[in-house]
């Protein structure tokens, strides 16, 4: 399989960067994201509240649906996609 990766520096001590995608991965066809993400609670107090995603980062597949013309984004987890779990996602877009 080929594999691309594209990191930034983030750390995971580190407090949530400006852009929430701090990694992402063309595997088969398909992007993997790792990227933070907003609760949506406004009494949040990690950021969300200020409009900052601040929980994370988790990795997520990302799934072009031609027919709705959007993309999806299925939860992969916190820990990058191990090669199974890559070979699902390329099982299911077939």
């Amino acid at each position: 399989m080929k594999k691309k990766t594209k990191i930034t520096r983030w750390q995971d001590h580190d407090p949530p960067p400006a852009n929430s995608i701090v990694q992402t991965m063309h595997v088969e066809g398909i992007t993997y994201q790792r990227k933070f993400i907003a609760c949506g609670k406004e009494r949040c107090r990690k950021g969300c509240a200020d409009g900052r995603p601040s929980h994370g980062p988790y990795w997520y597949a990302m799934h072009w649906n031609a027919k709705t013309g959007k993309t999806k984004a299925v939860y992969v987890g916190k820990n990058e996609p191990s090669l199974t779990q890559i070979s699902n996602h390329v099982t299911e877009e077939d």
